[in-house]
């Protein structure tokens, strides 16, 4: 009996041992897997004490994907991401050229990195997008405003907010918590179809002309039915006014890897992102990147992008607090500018880009706008070589700042157009081109209250500030210098549009009581210093 029980040990004993050095052995392939990744991208996998966190590293290859320019990769490619987006980690894109034939949707919480330009994704159909509640069967019934997004849960203001207020009194918010991101919108759906009717131009710029309007707040507090928002109202809203969640998908990093658009309008469309990134990509063909409706503290940052159908970058449609930073982008035509703001977004940040156009168009082949009701953006430290226009705002557009930009090889430096309270400041503009039209340094263009202040204008242009139809700007410290005095040029030339107002403006320019504050500028080679008619 002794016997056999001693037996029975030694085999537990021996089997332990076994099963040990086999988990040994385990770990460290698994440790040998980890510090290739580690190798390639360390900083996913290394946390403050240099040890290994949780984050996995899935391989598309390790879900069939070919990467031989011959299959559809698609279905490899949105298996690994839905298997990272339900477990962690990232989905990693070995070198290789990958077909995709259709859109391939992201969700949150999910990393897709690739190995630089030797990863490629040609999209011979289809787009890189992005899921809204989780689902991608969301879709519009007329136009932008007018979405259907499946379980999607809104209420309505119970009494009116005022402007400056941080208070939200609902009708029932039994569907929000704090810390979560909440929007606040005035229901009004026509803002598109005035903007595009030349015949309602006034309304493009009137304060007193409520067009549609749609804010984003982090909840910091509930009771009951009443939020506190973590910033003030910029605009008042009505009793009914729709109140509900941002849902799209959030906390997504998209790198380090090359796309090739070939049908799509842009490489990829993400719609409602919330603190998403897109880094270090390079991008060509048609489009390059959209982040759309209530896009939140996104980051655009260091990515190639060549596009010669439409715009290379546009945040749009209520988005508010974005980066786009240090991207390089080679823009030929499509869209009005290489880089967009549009519709009624604000607080985002446009700096250190670099964009070369070489298109031929006498306008709308812009670098940087700031459109369409858009406010409180920031333009700066950009430069802009060989586009029609350097930096502009329009329609309604309103408080943006455009500062310390290179503008460079262009037939208008700057432009203000219908738009209200901007500033540029500071820019360097050099006027030359071979597109056709009058070549402008400043073009400010029924506009109001616009300051264009201590820029330096050069170049071989008709005029140096033209100000039309407008009234109540800061145009002064400016250095306005042509190529000279004996050519037709003006530095400043302010035209009458009919109205009185303008009369008077035109009358006074430069001389005290002008309305359009022309005074302390720096003007030389040109035929006339100022000008009016």
């Amino acid at each position: 009996m002794k016997k056999a029980m001693v037996a029975i040990a030694i085999c537990l004993i021996t089997s332990c041992v076994f099963v040990m050095e086999a988990i040994a052995a385990s770990n460290i392939i698994r440790m040998d897997v980890y510090a290739n990744a580690v190798n390639k991208h360390p900083e996913e996998f290394l946390g403050n004490g240099n040890e290994f966190i949780k984050d996995s590293v899935l391989s598309v290859l390790s879900f069939g994907a070919r990467g031989d320019d011959s299959s559809d990769d698609l279905p490899a490619f949105q298996a690994c991401i839905d298997r990272v987006a339900a477990n962690g980690g990232t989905c990693l894109i070995p070198a290789g050229k990958y077909i995709i034939n259709g859109d391939l949707w992201v969700n949150s919480n999910v990393k897709v990195k690739g190995e630089g330009e030797k990863s490629l994704l040609v999209f011979k159909k289809g787009t890189l997008r992005i899921l809204k509640n989780g689902s991608k069967s969301f879709y519009y019934t007329e136009n932008y405003n007018n979405e259907i997004v499946p379980n999607a849960k809104v209420t309505q203001l119970k009494e009116d907010a005022i402007k400056g207020s941080s208070f939200l009194q609902l009708i029932d918010a039994s569907n929000i918590v704090p810390g979560q991101l909440i929007y606040v919108y005035n229901n009004k759906k026509d803002s598109w179809t005035i903007l595009e009717d030349s015949k309602a131009k006034d309304s493009w710029n009137s304060e007193e002309n409520e067009m549609a309007r749609k804010e984003l707040f982090i909840v910091k507090e509930k009771r009951g039915n009443v939020l506190t928002l973590d910033s003030p109202l910029k605009f008042s809203y009505n009793a009914s006014a729709t109140v509900g969640l941002q849902v799209g998908a959030e906390n997504v990093v998209i790198s380090n890897f090359a796309i090739d658009n070939q049908t799509a309008p842009y490489a990829i469309m993400f719609e409602e992102p919330k603190e998403v990134t897109a880094d270090n990509l390079n991008i060509k063909g048609r489009g390059g990147i959209l982040f759309s409706h209530m896009a939140y503290k996104c980051l655009i940052r260091g990515c190639v992008i060549n596009t010669s159908e439409n715009r290379a970058i546009n945040i749009e449609n209520f988005s508010k607090e974005n980066k786009v930073i240090n991207n390089t982008v080679d823009y030929v035509r499509g869209g009005d500018a290489a880089i967009i703001i549009l519709m009624s977004s604000s607080s985002n940040i446009i700096s250190d880009n670099k964009i070369i156009g070489h298109g031929v168009g006498s306008s709308n082949e812009g670098g940087i706008f700031i459109h369409a009701l858009c406010y409180d953006n920031k333009v700066f430290k950009n430069t802009i070589i060989g586009t029609a226009e350097g930096v502009g705002a329009y329609f309604g557009a309103f408080e943006n700042e455009f500062y310390n930009n290179t503008i460079k090889q262009v037939r208008v430096g700057l432009v203000s157009f219908h738009s209200r309270n901007n500033t540029f400041n500071k820019n360097d503009i050099q006027i030359q081109t071979s597109r056709k039209g009058n070549a402008i340094g400043a073009l400010v263009f029924e506009s109001s209250g616009i300051n264009v202040t201590n820029n330096n204008i050069a170049g071989d242009m008709v005029f140096g500030i033209q100000l039309q139809s407008s009234e109540n700007h800061n145009i002064s410290y400016n250095d306005i210098q042509g190529i000279s005095d004996d050519k037709y040029s003006f530095g400043i030339k302010v035209i009458n549009g009919g109205d009185k107002k303008m009369v008077n403006a035109r009358l006074n320019a430069g001389k005290e009581g002008d309305t359009n504050g022309v005074q302390n500028n720096k003007i030389s080679k040109v035929k006339f210093k100022i000008g009016t008619n």
